[in-house]
């Protein structure tokens, strides 16, 4: 009698290669800038002003949740490189980026908050070159000229737990340097919001849009596994959260929102739900992070 065995066997159909179309091998064409602004339009010009300086022609993209009696129209015959994506009120950041990356098409975007700003120092086209070289999806440059402490915890590690996950955030033991950058850059997981991704890849993680009025751990612990990123040193931006000088009203108005309101109450049940979510999205049941 004939004996039938049955054999799994996993077939992978592998995708074509996708190609990012471009006009021209300018750092323009290659290259666009994104950020997010809410309540800080001086900050965001001056953000706005820094990079066209530096790079004539380059596109800006600006996603915009402001309330209608402060949203400003950026002004196109002024800016005409600069696209503002009009956004329904209070959206928030994490929306905001997903908005912004969304529109990009170039091979390659810059991430910065609408309170940073380009000087001389920032070297912008040394993070292309670094993506260019090396294959990598993510390359992080220096907030100042001094890296924080808070930088050094750059590796994200899960682990099994019972029912779940554990995160912890940690630092390495031992700096990975990268092959042809030995002397300026490293391996990291995450690091804070000044950086160059890839748009097919970096550009394909999801930026999960219940985090409004904070986000920034999310969208990286998403692309473990997903994205290899790196620090480097020689691009650089400066941070100034103070960018609205004088009184603005709206300036208490931000800060409120940013922690959830303007009561002790309103900052506690914010707080208390938006760790709830994250604990529940992320499948984790202990956490550990500096």
């Amino acid at each position: 009698m004939q004996k039938l065995i049955e054999a799994l066997e996993k077939i992978r159909i592998k995708p074509p290669p996708v190609l990012v179309y471009t006009e021209g091998g300018q750092f323009k064409d290659r290259v666009t800038f994104l950020t997010k602004t809410f309540l800080r339009y001086p900050c965001a010009y001056r953000l706005i002003d820094s990079i066209l300086e530096l790079y004539p022609g380059v596109t800006v993209i600006v996603a915009d949740d402001n309330p209608k009696e402060y949203y400003q129209e950026i002004d196109a015959v002024k800016y005409p490189t600069v696209k503002q994506y009009k956004m329904p009120l209070e959206e928030g950041f994490f929306a905001g980026r997903a908005l912004a990356v969304s529109q990009v098409k170039t091979e390659y975007f810059v991430w910065m908050d609408d309170d940073f700003w380009l000087d001389t120092d920032a070297n912008i086209p040394y993070m292309a070159n670094f993506l260019d070289e090396t294959g990598f999806d993510l390359v992080f440059g220096s907030i100042g000229k001094a890296q924080i402490k808070w930088e050094s915890f750059n590796k994200l590690v899960l682990e099994p737990a019972e029912d779940g996950f554990c995160f912890s955030r940690v630092e390495l033991p031992n700096r990975i340097p990268v092959k042809g950058f030995e002397d300026e850059c490293h391996v990291v997981q995450i690091a804070r919001n000044f950086f160059m991704g890839r748009t097919l890849t970096a550009g394909s993680v999801r930026h999960d849009p219940v985090f409004g009025q904070r986000g920034h751990r999310e969208y990286f612990l998403d692309g473990v596994g997903k994205l290899r990123a790196a620090w480097c040193s020689p691009p650089q931006t400066k941070h100034d959260h103070a960018c609205v000088k004088g009184k603005d009203d709206f300036v208490d108005e931000y800060k409120a929102k940013r922690a959830g309101g303007g009561s002790d109450k309103e900052k506690k049940e914010f707080n208390v739900q938006i760790h709830a979510y994250w604990w529940y999205r992320s499948y984790a049941q202990c956490m550990s992070e500096p």
